[in-house]
């Protein structure tokens, strides 16, 4: 129920930017789809983890999700499904 209301009070709010402000935070949000993604790559399935870049067999650096990381890639997450969404309801009319 959390993640709803979450969702649908950033449309909500996002709807009522100025256009100008609307392309700060287009830039803003791809940035974070951007980290998400790249995070979901660095994603460690049998650890459970988040990997460094350089990540060899023999020295392997994890790095930890900050709250501020969690939370910009739960919005560009919720961001980018509503992109998607609205994307396929646009096709089919």
């Amino acid at each position: 129920m959390l993640y709803n209301n979450k969702k649908a009070f950033i449309f909500s709010n996002y709807n009522n930017i100025k256009l100008k402000e609307k392309f700060k935070l287009k830039s803003k949000i791809t940035e974070y789809v951007k980290s998400a993604v790249k995070k979901l790559n660095e994603f460690d399935y049998k650890t459970h983890n988040y990997m460094s870049e350089n990540v060899t067999q023999k020295n392997e650096k994890y790095i930890k999700l900050t709250e501020d990381d969690k939370k910009n890639t739960m919005i560009a997450l919720i961001v980018l499904e509503e992109y998607i969404r609205r994307r396929n309801q646009w096709k089919k009319h």
